[in-house]
């Protein structure tokens, strides 16, 4: 699919591996009308999320997480979910970087990352301080329920 996630300002895409890509829209049962991208910022968390957050709601996106009016933590990350009709509906996860020497296991920047494939990860994002992981489909939500 297409990249149709609007751009966010101060990041720079990150490249993934084919088969890191292929194994994770699998996972998630996205198909081919999926994105995944995972992007990375100098600024720290929460300046990514607010930055990120402002780009998808310019670009004509509405906050969907029920309940909430912006990104909400979950962990040790920030999460979004967003939709606009005739468009792909964007969901991301966003972190502060580990310290690349102590990545031992993967993190949440995609499901099914394993520690080797994080680490080229984050040789591309040295010096950077967080990171946002973004998946565009079409009916998202449901996608990743399984129809329920």
């Amino acid at each position: 699919m297409i990249n149709q996630i609007p751009p966010i300002p101060g990041t720079i895409e990150l490249t993934v591996d084919p088969a890191l890509l292929q194994m994770v829209l699998g996972s998630l049962k996205m198909g081919s009308q999926a994105h995944f991208a995972i992007y990375a910022s100098d600024d720290n968390l929460t300046q990514l999320v607010t930055k990120t957050h402002a780009a998808f709601i310019m670009a004509g996106y509405l906050f969907a997480m029920p309940g909430q009016s912006r990104p909400v933590p979950q962990g040790e990350r920030l999460t979004g979910f967003y939709t606009q009709a005739g468009r792909p509906d964007l969901l991301f996860a966003a972190e502060t970087l580990p310290d690349p020497s102590r990545v031992t296991t993967a993190s949440a920047l995609a499901p099914g990352m394993d520690a080797m494939s994080m680490q080229e990860i984050l040789k591309q994002a040295r010096g950077k301080k967080s990171a946002i992981t973004i998946i565009s489909a079409p009916n998202l939500l449901t996608r990743m329920l399984g129809g329920f």
